[in-house]
C-alpha cells in the first residue's frame, strides 16, 4: 500500500468508527450520518492529501537526487521498482550511497596506508617544507642523511633543523623561481655525505604553497667514482715506469751500448726484469679485474682446500729458498670449500709470496689451515719485518705500499693483497692481520665451508 492510501485511510477510519457508534446507539438517524459521513470524508481526505502533498514532493526530490549520488558515485544502487512507496525507495538508495561511502572510506584508508608504507621505505630523502620553510614531513631515509630526528625536527624551519646554508638557499631559489632546482650539497656532521638535491615548488610554484625535496645519497657512488679514478691513475704510472725503462735501455743499445758486453748484458737484464714486471702488473689487473666483475665470471666448484694449500706451499718452495726462508706447512685436516679454484689459489699464492720476501734470511713462514665451527681458517705467519700500525687499515687497498721502494725493488706491484680481499670477500670470507714491527705479521683468511665433494684440483701451480 502506497503513502497516499496509508494517509487516506488514517483520516477517513476515525470518520466511519465515530458514525458507526453514533448509528448503534441511537443519538443519529442513519441518514443523517450517512450524508455526513460523506462530507466528512470528502473534507478529511482533502485535508489529509493537502496536508501530505508537499512533504511528499519533498521525498520524491530526495529520493530523486540520492538516486543520482549513487548512480553517479558508482555505488550498487538498486533498481526502481514500480509501486514501491518513494519512502521505501528512497531508503533503498540512502542504503546503497551509505555502503559505497564505507567501501570508498576503506579504500581510502588502504591507499594511505600504502602511501605511508612506501614513504617511510623510499630509499631517496622526501623532505616537505611549507611556504615558510617549516619541515612539515619528512621520511626516515632524509632524517637520516640530514641527521634529524623525525618528531624533533617537524614545525623548524630547513636552517634551524640542518644548519645547512646551501639547503635552505635551494629551497628559496626554487620556490622563488616556480620552477625545480637540483645541486649537489655535501654534509659534515655526523660524517661525510654527498648529496644530490632536487627541489619542485608545489602548485606551480605560488610562495605560500610550500615545497618538495628530494635527496639522493651519493656518497658510495662519489667513493667508488674516486677509487676507479684512482686506480686508473696508478694503472697508468705503474705501467708507465717499466715501459719508459725499457725505451731507455733500447734506445742506449741502439746508440752504441750493445757494443760493450757488460753494459749490453746489463741493460738486457734490466730489460727482461721490467718486462717480468709489466707482465705481471698485467696479469694482477686482470685478475682483479675478473672478481670484481661479480660471481658470473668465477669457476665456482667444490674444492678441497687443504689439497689446495699444499700445492700451493710447494710451488712457493724455490722463491723461499733464494730468499733463505723456511716454509713449513700444517694442513692435516680435510676441508672443502665452494669457490673459484685458481682465484683461491692466487690469494693464497699471494700471502706466501709476501711472507717470503719481506722477510729476512733464516725466518720462517708458517702456513697452517684448521676448522672453525662452520669455516675454514688459513693462517699465514712469518717472522718478518712487521707492518707499523699506522698501515694496518689501508694494507688491503690497490697500489698501497708501507715501503714503495723496497716494494718495486722486490717485484711487487701493489695489488697482491687488495686482490685476496676482493677474493675472500667474493667467497663470502673475510681477511684479517695482525702484525707487530720487527717481528713478523700474521693474514688470517676465513672461508664457509660446504659439505659437498671436492672435484679434481689441477697439479698446475701458480708461481709469483
Amino acid at each position: 500500500m502506497g503513502f497516499r492510501a496509508r494517509v487516506l485511510m488514517a483520516a477517513v477510519v476515525p470518520v466511519t468508527v465515530s458514525a458507526i457508534v453514533l448509528v448503534a446507539r441511537g443519538h443519529v438517524p442513519l441518514v443523517g450520518v450517512v450524508d455526513a459521513l460523506l462530507v466528512g470524508l470528502m473534507v478529511g481526505a482533502g485535508m489529509a492529501l493537502s496536508l501530505v502533498n508537499g512533504p511528499l514532493r519533498s521525498i520524491t526530490r530526495l529520493r530523486i537526487s540520492t538516486r543520482r549520488i549513487a548512480l553517479d558515485s558508482g555505488g550498487d544502487a538498486p533498481p526502481e521498482k514500480g509501486g514501491i512507496d518513494d519512502l521505501d525507495q528512497l531508503a533503498a538508495w540512502l542504503s546503497a550511497v551509505s555502503r559505497h561511502v564505507r567501501r570508498s572510506l576503506r579504500e581510502a584508508r588502504e591507499r594511505e596506508q600504502e602511501t605511508e608504507a612506501v614513504f617511510a621505505r623510499m630509499a631517496d630523502g622526501i623532505l616537505l617544507v611549507d611556504g615558510d620553510l617549516r619541515i612539515r614531513r619528512l621520511n626516515p631515509a632524509a632524517a637520516e642523511m640530514l641527521a634529524l630526528t623525525p618528531g624533533r625536527a617537524l614545525g623548524y624551519t630547513v636552517i634551524e633543523a640542518t644548519m645547512l646554508h646551501s639547503l635552505d638557499g635551494l629551497f628559496r631559489e626554487a620556490m622563488l623561481a616556480g620552477a625545480t632546482r637540483m645541486r649537489r650539497l655535501e654534509t659534515i656532521q655526523p660524517r661525510r655525505r654527498l648529496l644530490h638535491v632536487l627541489v619542485t615548488p608545489l602548485e606551480g610554484g605560488v610562495r605560500g604553497s610550500g615545497a618538495v625535496a628530494v635527496l639522493q645519497d651519493l656518497t658510495e657512488f662519489d667513493r667508488v667514482e674516486r677509487v676507479r679514478r684512482d686506480f686508473v691513475t696508478n694503472v697508468s704510472h705503474e705501467l708507465r715506469t717499466p715501459v719508459t725503462s725499457i725505451k731507455v735501455m733500447v734506445e742506449s743499445l741502439q746508440r752504441g751500448a750493445i757494443k760493450q758486453k757488460a753494459l749490453r748484458e746489463e741493460f738486457f737484464r734490466s730489460i727482461v726484469e721490467a718486462t717480468d714486471r709489466l707482465a705481471q702488473l698485467v696479469d694482477d689487473v686482470l685478475a682483479l679485474a675478473r672478481i670484481e666483475a661479480g660471481p658470473g665470471r668465477l669457476e665456482w666448484q667444490p674444492v678441497a682446500l687443504d689439497q689446495l694449500v699444499r700445492e700451493t706451499v710447494a710451488a712457493q718452495v724455490p722463491l723461499a729458498r733464494e730468499y733463505q726462508v723456511e716454509l713449513t706447512a700444517e694442513t692435516d685436516e680435510p676441508l672443502v670449500v665452494t669457490g673459484d679454484p685458481e682465484g683461491l689459489r692466487q690469494a693464497i699464492a699471494n700471502l706466501i709470496t709476501n711472507g717470503v720476501k719481506y722477510n729476512h734470511p733464516g725466518g720462517q713462514v708458517h702456513i697452517r689451515l684448521r676448522r672453525t665451527e662452520e669455516e675454514a681458517c688459513l693462517e699465514v705467519a712469518d717472522t718478518g719485518i712487521g707492518i707499523p700500525p699506522e698501515h694496518l687499515s689501508r694494507i688491503f687497498e690497490r697500489f698501497y705500499r708501507v715501503d714503495r721502494g723496497r716494494s718495486r725493488e722486490l717485484g711487487g706491484t701493489g695489488l697482491g693483497l687488495a686482490i685476496v680481499k676482493h677474493v675472500c670477500e667474493a667467497h663470502g670470507g673475510q681477511v684479517r692481520v695482525e702484525s707487530v714491527v720487527g717481528k713478523g705479521s700474521t693474514f688470517q683468511m676465513t672461508l664457509p665451508l660446504t659439505e659437498a665433494a671436492p672435484a679434481p684440483l689441477s697439479d698446475r701451480a701458480t708461481d709469483h
